[in-house]
């Protein structure tokens, strides 16, 4: 039998656990008395918890289908704007567990600023004063991934400035220089799988990756 875990004063998603249920499930499961950031409470089974199944009472998909479903000059008549559809898909990103990216988003704690999550209007007002028009080639990046969609971290940028900053590049310093994987690729001229295996397969210094010659001989650098 795995050991017992008090999951007291734990926080999940908006879930903060007050203390077990005395009644566990007709399978015996044990139960945990929840309070959640919306201020009801709820009574969850620790599995969900920890398997973050649950992140709240259920006011997350309430709220966010409530926001994305109010009616103005972005969404009406059953014409969407394009940047109406790309706030919506901000906020279920970061609301709306069932969304299938929401583990990347809402599941690590990504949030957008209040007033952008409660209207539509005040983003649009914003990126509008940071140049975006939704021309093509134009995209709205985070600068940190690690935080969440707000006036001092969004910018705009291009498809290319977009992938060279997702969550799953990575930096390398080299020479007194930080720059990702694609970066260093452009700078010496040396194919991107060529560095990746370099580094993260044979475990060359990035000095060392940067700086030796490709050998056309062979399809990848001799370890």
């Amino acid at each position: 039998m795995p050991a017992f875990q008090d999951l007291t004063n734990f926080t999940f998603g908006r879930l903060t656990v007050i203390g077990r249920n005395p009644v566990n499930t007709k399978r015996g499961n044990v139960r945990w008395d929840c309070a959640c950031g919306c201020g009801n409470c709820v009574t969850v089974v620790g599995g969900h918890l920890k398997s973050e199944h649950t992140k709240s009472c259920g006011c997350w998909i309430i709220e966010a289908n409530r926001l994305i479903h109010t009616t103005h000059g972005h969404r009406a008549n059953g014409i969407v704007s394009t940047e109406y559809k790309r706030w919506e898909c901000m906020i279920k990103r970061c609301y709306d567990p069932k969304h299938p990216q929401f583990h990347r988003y809402g599941g690590r704690d990504i949030k957008v600023f209040r007033p952008w999550r409660l209207a539509f209007e005040p983003y649009l007002a914003f990126i509008r004063s940071i140049g975006f028009t939704g021309a093509k080639g134009q995209t709205l990046d985070r600068i940190n991934n690690d935080h969440g969609y707000g006036p001092d971290n969004l910018r705009v940028t291009d498809a290319k400035g977009q992938n060279r900053n997702t969550s799953r590049n990575r930096l390398v310093t080299a020479f007194g220089q930080t720059l990702c994987v694609a970066e260093w690729a452009e700078r010496t001229g040396i194919n991107y799988t060529t560095l990746y295996h370099r580094l993260y397969s044979y475990h060359w210094t990035p000095e060392r990756a940067f700086s030796t010659p490709v050998d056309l001989r062979f399809h990848h650098p001799t370890p």
